[in-house]
């Protein structure tokens, strides 16, 4: 038997100053105005016997590969815990800063370093703060979303939930998984928000709080690339914060279900394991061939948003990264007893999360997407036929639909080594 399991949560404010640029919408063109609701960052340190392991979730668009690097960083030289046990996600809110895919002039440069340190100190406290403990998880359902590239296409309608319960009742911790873009605000809104998300771990937080009980959570978004709320007309995204507050207020219900009938118990398995591929890209065009082309669609542009001149503006700006052959991509996976966690880098589609939970060794298994850096939309081959805006070459596609193969066999695989 392992000599003890032990966890420890903490929390932290990472919203920016107001008047920072958002991101996740070309068609947003006007800096934040207000903050309607706080960024968190949220982290539940694990650990049993010589094993550690810190998740962070963070409300923010995405994590680019800079910014996970200095985190880890931070955390392995106060901790001594090894960077790639750090898992580091994004909960994907289109109503945060423009961190990995400005489209106007950076403004949170500065922001971008604070919130840096802001996330290493909060999983620091959570490591920091580890006490004996006790694990369970389980699987429910909610719809409150739905495929936008396919009529009648596939939806993930689980909700995965891991309890963490400490020994001398003071942490009880809900780590909630669900896929689904964090898209119910559209361009039109202007005030920083987690988004559904958000929404989901703060209603959960006070339902508990009505039984007289503390608890704590975090969420994790899923393999959503194809996955909008229902507030969603295809694409368009005309959501209020009444909407977000509803979506969010659906998963809490449904967490608190699973949650109330799970026997946290001290568990008997417990391991980490970190894999980097790399991930072929797609042809780019020469930095001298897109410059012309974006010359060209600026001439003929009749508007800044004119889908033509944004294309051309995202080739270019791909061809003077000046990316070649391929980029590295990290699948990393945790196992608990009968339940593995998995992490996607990217913008998933749908079928891919699916197909890992279809093909893992474990019974339950969580898949997390926009971990521990950030590729780009990963589809398949069929998605690539189907063609649309997540397979169009731009700063947030530009992988080649054997990244999608590579990322599914290196996540199985990483599963059935902590299987063993």
């Amino acid at each position: 038997m392992p000599e003890f399991f032990k966890a420890g949560f903490a929390e932290a404010i990472i919203s920016p100053q107001v008047g920072v640029r958002m991101g996740g919408f070309a068609s947003r063109v006007k800096p934040s105005v207000g903050i309607h609701d706080d960024l968190m960052a949220r982290s539940l340190a694990l650990g049993m016997d010589e094993e550690s392991a810190i998740m962070v979730s963070c409300d923010l668009l995405a994590l680019d590969d800079e910014m996970v690097k200095a985190i880890r960083e931070t955390i392995e030289t106060e901790t001594g815990i090894a960077g790639d046990r750090v898992l580091l996600a994004a909960t994907h809110t289109h109503s945060g800063p423009d961190i990995v895919i400005p489209f106007q002039e950076k403004e949170s440069g500065d922001w971008i370093e604070v919130v840096t340190l802001q996330v290493a100190r909060c999983a620091m406290k959570a490591f920091n703060s580890r006490a004996d403990a006790s694990v369970s998880s389980g699987i429910g359902e909610a719809h409150i979303g739905f495929n936008r590239r396919r009529k009648d296409g596939p939806v993930d309608a689980s909700l995965c939930l891991l309890r963490v319960d400490g020994s001398s009742g003071n942490l009880s911790v809900a780590l909630m998984n669900y896929a689904c873009h964090a898209v119910v605000l559209g361009p039109a809104n202007l005030y920083i928000s987690g988004d559904y998300p958000g929404f989901a771990v703060k209603n959960l937080e006070k339902h508990v709080e009505a039984r007289g009980r503390n608890l704590k959570a975090l969420f994790f978004n899923g393999a959503c690339g194809d996955i909008n709320p229902v507030t969603c007309k295809g694409y368009a995204c005309p959501g209020t914060f009444e909407d977000a507050e509803k979506l969010g207020s659906v998963l809490a219900a449904e967490t608190l279900e699973i949650y109330e009938r799970l026997e946290p118990q001290k568990p008997e398995r417990f391991g980490t394991v970190s894999r980097t591929v790399d991930l072929p890209i797609r042809e780019l065009p020469s930095l001298e061939d897109a410059k012309d082309a974006l010359k060209r669609a600026e001439a003929q542009a009749s508007s800044p948003l004119d889908a033509d001149l944004i294309y051309a503006r995202e080739r270019h700006l791909l061809a003077s990264k000046g990316l070649e052959g391929s980029v590295k991509g990290e699948i990393q996976a945790l196992a608990i007893d009968d339940t593995a966690l998995v992490t996607l880098p990217g913008e998933a589609v749908v079928s891919l999360g699916l197909a890992i939970k279809h093909s893992s060794p474990f019974g339950k298994t969580f898949v997390l997407g926009y971990g521990n850096g950030y590729v780009g939309y990963i589809c398949s081959k069929d998605d690539f036929e189907i063609g649309g805006y997540e397979t169009k070459l731009a700063r947030w596609s530009f992988l080649k639909p054997e990244a999608y193969q590579t990322l599914f066999e290196t996540a199985v695989k990483a599963m059935r080594e902590l299987e063993d």
